[in-house]
C-alpha cells in the first residue's frame, strides 16, 4: 500500500550495545500509471552480525513488513565506480523538440563507458517522468537508455530520491538527452557512472616511468600480463597484488596534434611495386590475346 516511513538501522555484536549505522526513508506511492518507489537503505561497511530496524516516525503500523539484506564484496581487481557530472548544453539536435516533450541536453568532456546514471531534480517535493537517451557523437543516432520516475522528496531533515539507474550498454557515450512530458522548472542534474580503466605494468629497469596517453590511433599489443601475474601469485600467494603506482605531475607531449587524424604519406615503394605488377599482368594478357588469335590462314 502507499506508505512513507523513516527508519534507523542499528548494529550490534552482542545484542546489548547498539550503534547507529544508517538513517533513511522508504516510500511507495502510486497514482494512475505513475509510481514512486524507494525501498533501499544504504549501509556503510558493517561487520556486526546483528542488525535492528527502528521506526522513527509515528505513522500507521506496517503490516507484513519484511526486511532483506544484501552484501556486495568488491575485489581489489575492480576499481571503484567513478561519477562524472554531465554539463548542460544547448540543443544538440539543432532542431525543435517533439510536440509535448521538453528536451534537455548534456555532454561529457569525453566519451566514457557509462553503465549507470543519476538523474536528480533540483527542487524539493518534485516528481517527473523522464526518459534518458545517449549517443557517442553528433553523427551517431540516439539510443534510448531507459525511463524512470524521478522524484525529490523532503521529509523533515531527510532527502529522498530515486537513486541510480543501471544502463545495460556496451560502448562509450558522450552526449545525452533527457525528455520530460511535463516541462520542469529547472533542468535536472545528470551524472554518469563508469568503471575507470586500470593499467597493470610489469616494471623493467629502475624508475621513474612515463605513462603516455591520448594518441588518437595508438593501439597496444596484447602482452601476456595476466599470465605473468598468475605466475607471481602462485609464488607469492593468491592475495598478492602489485603495489599501486602514484601519478606525478602531468605535462603535454605532442599536445593537440596527437588527437588529430595522421597525415597519410604516400608509400612510393608500394606504388612502384603495384605498377610493376600491373604492367606485367598487361604484358601477359597481350601475349595471351596474340596466341588466341593464332596465325592467319593463306588467301
Amino acid at each position: 500500500t502507499d506508505v512513507v516511513a523513516r527508519f534507523a538501522v542499528e548494529a550490534s555484536n552482542d545484542l546489548e550495545r547498539w550503534r547507529d549505522v544508517a538513517r533513511g526513508a522508504v516510500v511507495r506511492l502510486h497514482q494512475g500509471d505513475a509510481r514512486i518507489e524507494r525501498r533501499d537503505l544504504a549501509l556503510p561497511n558493517v561487520g556486526e552480525p546483528y542488525l535492528r530496524l527502528r521506526r522513527l516516525d509515528d505513522g500507521a503500523p506496517l503490516k507484513g513488513l519484511a526486511v532483506r539484506g544484501s552484501a556486495r564484496e568488491r575485489s581489489r581487481e575492480l576499481p571503484e565506480r567513478a561519477w562524472l557530472p554531465a554539463a548542460p548544453v544547448t540543443n544538440l539536435d539543432g532542431g525543435v523538440a517533439p510536440q509535448g516533450v521538453s528536451s534537455y541536453f548534456y555532454a561529457l568532456p569525453g566519451a566514457v563507458p557509462a553503465d549507470s546514471a543519476k538523474l536528480e531534480l533540483v527542487h524539493d517535493n518534485a516528481v517527473a517522468n523522464l526518459e534518458l537517451f545517449g549517443r557517442a557523437d553528433a553523427q551517431a543516432p540516439w539510443q534510448r537508455l531507459g525511463a524512470l520516475n524521478a522524484f525529490r522528496l523532503r521529509l523533515d531533515d531527510a532527502l529522498l530520491t530515486q537513486g541510480e539507474t543501471w544502463l545495460g550498454l556496451r560502448g562509450r557515450l558522450r552526449e545525452f538527452r533527457v525528455d520530460a512530458r511535463v516541462p520542469l522548472a529547472a533542468a535536472p542534474q545528470l551524472s554518469l557512472g563508469f568503471l575507470p580503466q586500470r593499467f597493470v605494468f610489469l616494471a623493467e629497469g629502475p624508475g621513474p616511468y612515463v605513462l603516455a596517453a591520448g594518441r588518437r590511433h595508438a593501439r597496444y599489443p596484447p602482452y601476456p600480463v595476466d599470465m605473468a601475474l598468475a605466475m607471481l601469485r602462485a609464488r607469492r600467494g593468491a592475495d598478492w597484488w602489485p603495489p599501486d603506482a602514484a601519478l606525478g605531475e602531468g605535462r603535454a607531449s605532442a599536445g593537440e596534434a596527437a588527437l588529430r587524424d595522421p597525415i597519410h604519406q604516400v608509400n612510393w615503394q608500394r606504388v612502384m611495386l603495384w605498377g610493376v605488377l600491373v604492367l606485367g599482368a598487361l604484358v601477359v594478357a597481350g601475349f595471351a590475346v596474340s596466341l588466341l588469335r593464332g596465325p592467319k590462314s593463306p588467301s
